[in-house]
């Protein structure tokens, strides 16, 4: 049995787990059991690529979530595998509109230009 990742939160999470706890305060428990659930090996995501409407997240995995019973699945968590041993949860956040990708891309954006 393979070790778990170490699970590893982005710096600034902190705005994405309040605005999810805005929306419905049992959304940050579902996020990070679905984050625990990846760095335990109990689930992956798929991976992201070139979006036509956020750009370039090639690198990153998105997992679906929302409260129990809900469907569609209006959430997503995007995580990255900085190494063989971390999973690095980069953001959170709703998947209407691209919402949450373009947050990410221009994150991603910013960083690179730092």
């Amino acid at each position: 049995m393979r070790p778990p990742y170490r699970l590893v939160w982005n710096e600034g999470i902190e705005a994405d787990f309040r605005a999810l706890a805005a929306i419905d305060h049992r959304l940050v428990r579902i996020a990070q059991d679905v984050a625990a659930d990846v760095a335990g090996h109990h689930s992956h995501g798929n991976a992201l690529g070139e979006r036509r409407v956020s750009g370039d997240l090639t690198g990153y995995y998105r997992m679906r979530f929302d409260l129990p019973g809900r469907r569609p699945l209006r959430f997503r968590l995007v995580y990255d595998r900085p190494d063989e041993g971390t999973v690095r949860v980069i953001g959170m956040g709703q998947r209407e509109a691209s919402a949450v990708y373009r947050a990410l891309a221009a994150r991603r954006m910013q960083s690179d230009n730092n």
